[in-house]
């Protein structure tokens, strides 16, 4: 929600796509003084004139903060590490809140700037009676993004804008080419900004190459029935690309970093009823026990109980078994529309 009054000066992360550039000419139609801030967190140039040509077409100033070291640190690093321990990262979750929403935000703030806004598509909301802020999805179902920010603090949302929560990607698409028709050719941001093409592999062939070492493929009794060209090629799920000596069809199961080892079989195999998930986040304290879990961004939430577990972690049954439950991805969990955090998948 933006609020209405008084106006006040806003820090728009302004990356150059439609969401954010659409973003940022809803508040200047609420009135708000905006500085625009273009966060380099790669060499990538073209994002960088993208995001010039839309403060432009914005009329607001554009400060660029440079983040590229503190970026390879907090995310590329752990991206990397969490490939090589045979587990799949998500580090739009970790970028959201740490640099996106954690470091650019107390930027903001140190220059009095009273909020941040980005184009994310999610909902605030203050809930008087528990004095909390509520972090809810966006109104656009087959947009929403709350799964991406389900670290996200309450000191970090009392200072956050989603401008965007209550509209359709279409909504925007349809708007931004009535402001300027030329907006419509302007790129989205890419999921993973650091990836070129969005090819993982190939990133990691190139940073780790020493993790590319073939391996057997072996069923779950250990019977080695095929070959791997290095385990990082391989995601839980996964079913093309495999040689292997059984006929199929076969699926990734799971990946054993330190034996080298691939795990494959069939697709019953991949239906599973529960989980565990550590490092958690809880944007509202007292979770309830019955809860929507999401283990996807993509896959729609499913009926699960949460058990409490010492050492910070929580036990996650489904009512029905889901699929291609992946270590290193996030359960995220929410009471209807309200995202009330979630944790890291462990196993």
């Amino acid at each position: 929600m933006i609020p209405s009054t008084p106006k006040k000066r806003i820090c728009l992360a302004l990356s150059g796509g439609i969401d954010s550039t659409f973003a940022g000419w809803l508040l200047k139609q609420e009135g708000y003084e905006i500085m625009g801030v273009f966060l380099r967190l790669t060499e990538n140039e073209e994002r960088f004139s993208n995001a010039k040509m839309s403060a432009g077409l914005l009329d607001i100033p554009l400060k660029i903060l440079d983040l590229k070291a503190k970026f390879r640190k907090n995310i590329i690093k752990p991206f990397i590490n969490t490939y090589l321990s045979g587990e799949t990262p998500n580090p739009c979750v970790l970028c959201n809140a740490n640099i996106k929403c954690g470091i650019l935000l107390e930027w903001a703030l140190e220059n009095d700037l009273s909020f941040l806004a980005t184009g994310h598509y999610a909902r605030i909301e203050y809930d008087p009676e528990t004095g909390n802020y509520l972090l809810l999805k966006g109104s656009d179902p087959k947009k929403d993004q709350s799964y991406f920010l389900y670290r996200l603090t309450q000191k970090q949302l009392s200072r956050l804008l989603f401008p965007l929560g209550l509209w359709t990607k279409k909504g925007v698409e349809e708007k931004i080419g009535r402001i300027g028709p030329h907006l419509k050719r302007m790129q989205e941001s890419q999921e993973i900004c650091f990836l070129p093409n969005q090819d993982y592999r190939l990133f990691l062939k190139k940073t780790a190459p020493h993790a590319f070492k073939s391996g057997p493929i072996c069923d779950r009794n250990g019977k080695m029935v095929g070959s791997h060209s290095g385990f990082p090629n391989y995601t839980i799920g996964q079913r093309k690309g495999l040689q292997l000596t059984r006929k199929g069809p076969n699926y990734v199961l799971s990946v054993d970093a330190q034996k080298n080892w691939v795990i494959i079989g069939n697709d019953e195999d991949l239906w599973q009823s529960e989980l565990i998930a550590e490092d958690l986040n809880r944007i509202i304290d007292s979770w309830p026990k019955k809860v929507l879990a999401r283990i996807r961004s993509t896959q729609p939430a499913q009926k699960a109980f949460i058990e409490e577990l010492e050492a910070g972690k929580v036990r996650v049954l489904f009512k029905k078994p889901v699929r291609a439950i992946t270590p290193g991805q996030s359960v995220v969990f929410y009471k209807k529309n309200i995202c009330l955090g979630g944790g890291i998948i462990r196993s």
